[in-house]
């Protein structure tokens, strides 16, 4: 048995005003059919299918790249509708027109009350020739997004490096795309303050030397190279991890450096409380001590210590 699509008189006649007057068809709905218990054999004269049991929006139209003179037109039918046997199919455009008629294998939808269910999708191809202007005609709000769709579609998006590239270059040549944040942060005259930096607590710590101390346990990561610390609440004692925090015998050792050579420049004696600063070490950097009249020795050492440069200016 063979199974055949054919376009019925109205729509030979409204493809061929089309090719005439360079007007689209519209093409709509696809509507299934049972053909009364029977396999159907398509004519041309038909207006209606033999028996129609279901009819729903095209969710998909488009020429197919193996002969762009035909077109195909999908429709999906959702898991809760069936309880019947396709066996035609027909295309319908916005004026309520059959434009094709096709029969069908035997294919029966259940419905979920019948114990299963599945995403049902009727393909039609209809040869219908290159000159002709047919377009979809669609509610956005009716058409169903089928999994492997969906899948495929996600998946090339994601794998296009250029999937927001026109976003990125209009953004990028805004003058004003950060205009809010940049006026928070100059209305903000605490922006640049250290006074006003949050910090968190750093431990119970031990001075071992004028710019090394100790915490119990293994606290290397908190304690990264250029990290901000305050001791004993004090901003006259604000430093720096210099260099790599190192553990050893139960204890992580750190080296401090003292930034600003106008305040502390050595551990007090006794340290009652240690603060780490909330931010990343390149946030709390003082990039004023990378350029200047600063000794060699200080560059040297702010280097060593500033874990990921951005400030440096020979």
């Amino acid at each position: 048995m063979s199974y055949t699509t054919i376009l019925t008189d109205i729509g030979i006649a409204k493809l061929t005003n089309s090719q005439i007057t360079g007007l689209p068809i519209s093409l709509t709905e696809i509507a299934l059919g049972d053909g009364n218990g029977a396999l159907v054999t398509p004519t041309q004269a038909a207006t209606a299918l033999k028996h129609e049991v279901y009819r729903g929006q095209i969710n998909h139209l488009y020429r197919p790249e193996d002969d762009p003179a035909q077109i195909i037109a999908e429709l999906v039918v959702l898991p809760n509708v069936g309880g019947w046997t396709v066996r035609e199919v027909g295309i319908f455009d916005s004026e309520g027109d059959m434009i094709a008629w096709g029969s069908h294998p035997d294919i029966y939808k259940p419905t979920l009350l019948e114990g299963t269910g599945m995403d049902f999708t009727v393909s039609i191809r209809a040869l219908v020739g290159n000159g002709t202007n047919i377009t979809l005609k669609i509610d956005p709000g009716v058409v169903i997004a089928v999994r492997k769709w969906v899948t495929e579609q996600v998946g090339a998006h994601n794998d296009n490096i250029n999937a927001h590239g026109n976003m990125l270059e209009a953004h990028n040549i805004d003058l004003n795309a950060h205009n809010n944040v940049i006026s928070n942060h100059n209305s903000d005259v605490n922006a640049h303050n250290l006074h006003e930096l949050p910090w968190i607590d750093g431990g119970v710590a031990t001075r071992t030397g004028d710019r090394t101390l100790t915490l119990m346990g293994n606290l290397v990561s908190n304690f990264p190279k250029g990290k901000r610390l305050r001791l004993n609440e004090n901003d006259a004692y604000l430093c720096r991890v210099y260099g790599d925090s190192t553990y050893n015998g139960g204890k992580t050792n750190v080296t401090v450096w003292f930034d600003d050579l106008t305040r502390q420049t050595v551990i007090p004696a006794t340290i009652t409380k240690l603060e780490r600063s909330r931010l990343v070490p390149q946030d709390t950097a003082n990039g004023a001590l990378m350029v200047g009249t600063d000794s060699i020795a200080v560059q040297d050492m702010l280097m060593a210590s500033y874990c990921c440069g951005g400030y440096w200016s020979d």
